[in-house]
């Protein structure tokens, strides 16, 4: 099998999460951090035979990049796939379950949303950006009764803050997010929060979820 670019650029955005990956018969991709506070779930294009398991996301995408077009074939026993192009191949062994942290399987139950609303792909990247920049930790979703706002900030201090207005509520809420939790690709995502305090992002196009735990300062 060969993996699309966009499956790549999936792939790249998994490894940000956790390097540990499980590719299971079908076309489900799943992950989760150590911490188990992010979880992200997608279907891709391609279809794998068997399961397969790596270690290190990063190192197996950096043995993809040294080929131009390669061919994937994994091994029927699950023990070992060959990258391999023309005459040249890479044998690249599975990684042993009991060292790694898996999604679970079962799907994660939404408990509900207590607020929805959309988030595009250009707040996104703002968020990312201005956290950087402001060098503050926390995002948060205020609602005041009468105003969404966004704000990126340290909840903590009380530091330099970027808001921006996202629509209307007649809700009194924060709900407040790590930066570093943020892991979601840049694209459009409707959102729902839960005063269960977990966030589920669910992409516009495309069929991307991600759920994120809420810092437990959130208050609905």
């Amino acid at each position: 099998m060969k993996f699309s670019k966009e499956t790549i650029t999936i792939l790249k955005n998994f490894a940000a999460i956790n390097g540990n990956v499980q590719f299971k018969p079908g076309s489900v991709l799943s992950t989760i951090t150590p911490q188990r506070n992010i979880m992200a779930s997608v279907t891709i294009k391609e279809v794998f035979p068997v399961e397969f398991l790596i270690y290190d996301l990063s190192q197996f995408l950096g043995v993809l990049s040294l080929f131009d077009d390669p061919d994937i074939i994994f091994e029927d026993d699950m023990k070992m796939a060959r990258i391999k192009e023309g005459r040249t191949q890479i044998k690249y062994h599975a990684a042993d379950r009991s060292v790694l942290v898996l999604p679970p399987e079962k799907q994660i139950k939404f408990p509900g949303a207590d607020v929805s609303f959309t988030v595009t792909q250009q707040m996104i990247s703002a968020i990312q950006k201005t956290g950087s920049v402001l060098s503050v930790p926390d995002v948060s979703f205020i609602g005041d009764g009468a105003n969404l706002i966004l704000r990126v900030s340290d909840i903590k201090s009380g530091s330099n803050a970027y808001e921006v207005e996202l629509g209307s509520t007649d809700k009194t809420f924060s709900a407040n997010i790590r930066l570093d939790s943020m892991k979601m690709l840049s694209q459009d995502y409707n959102v729902e929060l839960s005063s269960k305090k977990i966030s589920k992002w669910t992409a516009v196009n495309g069929d991307m979820t991600v759920y994120v735990a809420l810092e437990s300062s959130s208050t609905f």
